[in-house]
């Protein structure tokens, strides 16, 4: 699997490690272990998630960077409660 040489595998794990979100950081870990040469079914194994799922993480990666690995924007119906409820829960 192909991973863009955007930031060195001592600088993504640094990064990993800070990831606040545990979806973010498997998406970080799902990068960490491709560039370590592990394959899309072994890391979705590893991670628990799907292998199409580790496939779009790691494009994301590719394009964008580390940007691309961050939540994107949801569309549904607004959320009830507010920002600082949501936080309190």
């Amino acid at each position: 699997m192909h991973v863009a040489d955007h930031l060195s595998l001592d600088e993504l794990q640094s990064l990993a490690e800070r990831q606040p979100h545990k979806r973010c950081f498997l998406r970080f870990r799902a990068v960490i272990l491709a560039l370590r040469g592990r394959t899309a079914p072994e890391i979705a194994e590893a991670l628990g998630v799907s292998r199409r799922a580790v496939q779009d993480w790691v494009a994301r990666y590719n394009a964008k960077g580390t940007d691309g690995l961050a939540d994107r924007p949801i569309s549904g119906r607004p959320p009830l409660l507010s920002a600082l409820q949501i936080e309190q829960y």
